[in-house]
């Protein structure tokens, strides 16, 4: 390891382990720019292996820490629960159940904020993505589950406020039209 990747990576534990900067923020609390910065240090590869990353990297965080990193999830996949985004992602994937559209939602927050932004502001842009098609195998949900291990270190349970699931809930707003960029690309 170098130097500059060295010390990058001692910076980054100090973040996570809720050290901070002098930005005011109590320690344990994980802003939205800290939330996509952990969220880019997952890397660039599969979702899959963002999630082994992902789960490496939240490996030691203390427990304020983590409930922090899994509320910035939960909040980013609830601006996603959108019913433009549930009809494009079914011209993507077929149709789906709850449970399938809530790790779709987690598979594009895997992919940082511009995907992200581009997902909840002009779902038809993302017939950009190269991998969309990935999206539909599922496997947002082990992303969504990152923290998991380390939650069972520290003696928790999924659910309840401190990890709070993922709500497959039916998506809410107005429909978003034809999707002629995705209907091209994917039929």
């Amino acid at each position: 390891m170098g130097l500059k990747s060295g010390v990058s990576t001692v910076l980054f534990a100090a973040v996570l382990a809720g050290c901070s900067g002098g930005s005011g923020r109590p320690g344990g609390v994980l802003s939205e720019h800290d939330f996509w910065s952990l969220v880019q240090r997952s890397g660039t590869g599969a979702v899959e292996d963002r999630a082994a990353v992902m789960t490496n990297l939240l490996s030691q965080a203390p427990a304020t820490r983590l409930e922090s990193w899994r509320q910035q999830l939960v909040a980013r996949d609830a601006d996603l629960n959108r019913t433009a985004l549930s009809e494009a992602m079914t011209v993507v994937c077929g149709p789906t159940d709850p449970e399938g559209f809530a790790a779709d939602r987690s598979w594009l927050v895997a992919h940082g904020e511009r995907v992200f932004t581009t997902a909840r502001d002009h779902p038809d842009d993302l017939a950009a993505l190269p991998d969309l098609e990935q999206a539909c195998a599922g496997s947002g949900a082990a992303f969504a589950d990152a923290a998991t291990p380390r939650y069972s270190d520290l003696g928790f349970e999924p659910g309840g406020d401190a990890f709070p699931d993922v709500d497959p809930s039916d998506p809410t707003g107005p429909s978003g039209g034809r999707f002629p960029l995705l209907h091209k690309r994917f039929g």
